[in-house]
């Protein structure tokens, strides 16, 4: 599943229904499927960002 991206998740009675598309051109996607979980990261900062850990709450160190 590289190189692609998630474009929904649906919540149904059989679990979290997502669907996929392409992140660059000419790539082949699953079609959509069913997971118990999911686990989406959204705006990444690197782990030396301590800003923004501190306002996550999220002890960083080396």
């Amino acid at each position: 599943m590289l190189k692609t991206k998630t474009v929904a998740a649906e919540a149904t009675p059989e679990g979290i229904k997502v669907t996929f598309a392409p992140a660059e051109e000419g790539v082949k996607v699953p079609e959509p499927q069913t997971y118990d979980l999911v686990l989406q990261a959204v705006g990444r900062t690197p782990n030396g960002k301590k800003i923004a850990a501190d306002k996550a709450g999220v002890a960083v160190s080396d």
